[in-house]
């Protein structure tokens, strides 16, 4: 009669012939040593369970090696197995896994050695399905390529051909139909507005600046020059100020001063003659040209000067110190020359000298001058 048997390990419960009564063997699904109960018979075979029953058991739930016990509760709780079938057959080079048939059990066998439990399993999706997942995204990213394309097109096309302008319509409630787009859009247009034609914009024409503008921003620049020391830019600004404003004293005394500051006395006295021509002769003009015109060996043109520039003199201080310079100069050059012609003028100045020193002064310069004729060799008019 069957024997019905439960494993005090996992408590699965298992049918098992009982031939197999009073035998020790290895559980098959804990795989733990387990004793069937019952006597034993004398039929009964040599060899306990074998091995097959175990691989059996695997095989039909699924698992490796022995189940944990809580997956065993769970799946395998009070599950019947029919082992009357299984040919049992031991393998006998595993001796230290095996029991023999005896009446008591004998010495517990030592400890067996028991693998690391192999690596979970990788569940694999079903034959085809990394093909449909291709496929899938493949029409996926197709999908998308053609939106992008949709796009672009769109995009180019709004550039180039931009919206025409809404019209206003018209009649009396085109305010009324115009006024949601307001919103939206430029305010709109009245009726009369809108039929009138646009008025064309007319060419922006760049205003030319004035005389006056002209002239001041040539002030500005020459005294912007002249603070820097670049005498020949303000000469050059100051010359074309000049042009429109030819009164200023002030600015032909500074054109005259850049010359000399150049080295240019030459175009420094042409400065000068031209301020005389604009302004008239007056004492510090007529001063600038005569020493220009001494400094450039004009002689005659300026003792011509100087006799002007006495003129202008009303000081009797003044008039002595130029009638002296003057009879200096006379007398110098006519000695170097020598010249008869500068001697006497030497004499004339020293006549108009007279009044303005005492008398033993007077007879000293004369006799200097006399002394000047007889080395030159010319007889002394006095």
């Amino acid at each position: 009669m069957p024997i019905k048997f439960t494993c005090p390990h996992c408590r699965v419960s298992m049918t098992i012939p009982d031939a197999f009564a009073g035998k020790r063997a290895k559980c098959p699904a804990c795989d733990k040593p387990i004793t069937i109960p019952g006597e034993p018979t004398g039929d009964a075979p040599d060899k306990t369970v074998s091995r097959e029953l175990g691989d059996w058991y695997r095989k039909m739930t699924g698992e490796g090696a022995a189940a944990p016990r809580s997956a065993l509760d769970e799946l395998h709780r009070d599950t019947e197995v029919d082992v009357s079938e299984v040919v049992t057959r031991w393998d006998e080079e595993e001796d230290e896994d095996s029991w023999t048939h005896e009446s008591e059990p004998s010495a517990a066998p030592p400890p067996r050695r028991r693998s690391a439990p192999p690596p979970p399993r990788r569940r694999r999706a079903p034959a085809g399905g990394e093909e449909d997942s291709g496929a899938n995204m493949l029409l996926i990213g197709g999908g998308a390529a053609f939106l992008l394309l949709i796009v672009v097109v769109v995009v180019v096309l709004t550039k180039e051909s931009p919206p025409a302008p809404q019209q206003t319509p018209a009649g009396p409630n085109a305010a009324l139909s115009a006024a949601p787009a307001a919103t939206q859009t430029a305010p709109a247009q009245t009726p009369a507005a809108a039929a009138s034609p646009t008025p064309t914009p007319s060419p922006t024409v760049e205003k030319t600046p004035s005389p006056e503008e002209l002239a001041k921003r040539n002030l500005a620049y020459g005294d912007d020059a002249f603070g820097r020391f670049d005498y020949a830019k303000a000469a050059d600004y100051y010359s074309k100020y000049l042009e429109f404003d030819p009164k200023d004293a002030g600015v032909w005394k500074k054109l005259i001063e850049c010359y000399q500051k150049l080295g240019r006395n030459d175009k420094a006295l042409e400065a000068v003659d031209k301020a005389v021509e604009n302004l008239g002769a007056d004492a510090e003009l007529l001063r600038l040209r005569v020493d220009l015109q001494m400094e450039l060996e004009k002689l005659d043109a300026a003792f011509q000067t100087y006799e002007q520039l006495l003129e202008k003199l009303t000081d009797r201080d003044d008039r002595m110190n130029l009638l002296l310079e003057m009879f200096n100069m006379a007398l110098t050059y006519g000695s170097d020359k020598p010249s008869k012609e500068y001697l006497d003028k030497a004499w004339a100045y020293l006549q108009k000298l007279k009044e303005y020193i005492d008398s033993d002064e007077f007879e000293d310069y004369k006799t200097t001058l006399k002394e000047a004729y007889e080395s030159a060799g010319f007889n002394a008019p006095f």
